[in-house]
């Protein structure tokens, strides 16, 4: 079973399409006509993590029709972060915008045979804590009570790898006390002081800055530290199909990621008018103080990427290779799991 939507409530495209069906009925009855027609789209099933940076991605493409407008119907999927991998190579989903490179990684170590081939939101993911917090650095939580939502999740899996590297073997798994809970719920629990700080991405951090009292304070940028050391840009989400799907369906492929460089434009050229607007504002759950923090934060860091360029692409390639030196996932870097969408279609 494909998964079901984020939300109950009619987007304005299906509202435009149900009176636009009405309409045609109406006419076709008028004249006479007997309906139907063969200019049906193909369908494309794109998946997106609920509530997540990536499921604002897709819904920007499904509000304002760019799936239409080249030649595909979006069936839209917004999954849970459990169901997120199952769902992708259960081939529940053809594409998925929710793929970080520790997860392409580690299915392609198992032998998937899938490739990641457009960047989705640049790193977002940070550890907060409470403004009035005695932490400054990341060094300063070790022993400390620290949410996570996941050790299999793309952020504990990146953070873990640039701990080891960076910070002279320093363990996420040993050297904090940690604490699992689903991303949402890691921001109740450091409003009501039951963890010191948590790992976490948009747009719960913002949320954070309406729900703890007294504000919060990032103590350390994950793509910042990655930055620093390799000078490439560490993705949060990536976009990613299998191959067989890319190779057998080149124009739909060109024709998703065409519409997601449309989605993009949009989210990079005015954020402020897309999280205002209720069809967005409804996904993010976003208010006063964490929706002019979150509008400020995608202003200033235009996370929206797309394509891939082949240095791109090998930047990835050098992030997995320090995973396997790690040796938690895998032993031996996977090849070819980044590449642009040309390349993969020649």
């Amino acid at each position: 079973m494909r998964a079901a939507g984020h939300e109950s409530q009619l987007t304005r495209r299906q509202f435009a399409q149900i009176t636009g069906v009405a309409g045609v009925g109406l006419l076709a009855g008028a004249c006479g006509g007997s309906g139907g027609g063969n200019g049906k789209l193909p369908t494309v099933h794109i998946q997106a993590l609920d509530g997540g940076m990536s499921a604002l991605s897709l819904r920007v493409i499904e509000e304002e029709g760019f799936d239409e407008a080249h030649g595909f119907k979006g069936d839209f999927q917004y999954v849970s972060a459990d169901a997120s991998a199952q769902n992708f190579l259960g081939h529940e989903s053809d594409v998925a915008f929710d793929i970080g490179p520790p997860d392409i990684g580690v299915m392609k170590s198992k032998g998937n045979d899938v490739v990641m081939f457009s960047g989705n939101t640049k790193n977002h993911l940070r550890i907060i804590t409470r403004a009035d917090a005695p932490f400054e650095s990341i060094d300063d939580l070790v022993g400390r009570k620290v949410g996570h939502y996941g050790d299999d999740s793309t952020g504990t899996l990146s953070l873990s790898m640039l701990l080891d590297q960076y910070h002279d073997g320093l363990s996420f798994q040993k050297d904090f006390r940690l604490v699992l809970a689903a991303p949402a719920a890691l921001v109740p629990l450091l409003a009501s002081d039951q963890v010191d700080a948590i790992l976490n991405f948009e747009p719960n951090i913002s949320r954070a800055t309406q729900t703890v009292k007294g504000g919060i304070k990032e103590v350390y940028d994950l793509g910042a530290e990655w930055e620093r050391h390799t000078g490439g840009t560490l993705w949060t989400t990536t976009v990613g199909a299998f191959r067989g799907w890319l190779t057998k369906n080149p124009r739909l492929a060109k024709a998703v990621l065409a519409a997601w460089g449309d989605a993009a434009k949009v989210l990079n050229a005015d954020p402020g008018k897309i999280v205002a607007d209720r069809a967005y504002n409804d996904l993010l759950g976003l208010r006063g103080k964490g929706l002019e923090t979150f509008t400020t934060y995608l202003e200033k860091r235009k996370l929206f990427t797309t394509g891939l360029t082949p240095e791109e692409a090998s930047n990835i390639g050098t992030f997995l290779e320090l995973m396997a030196k790690q040796g938690t996932l895998f032993d031996k870097a996977p090849r070819h799991v980044a590449e642009p969408l040309d390349s993969l279609l020649k």
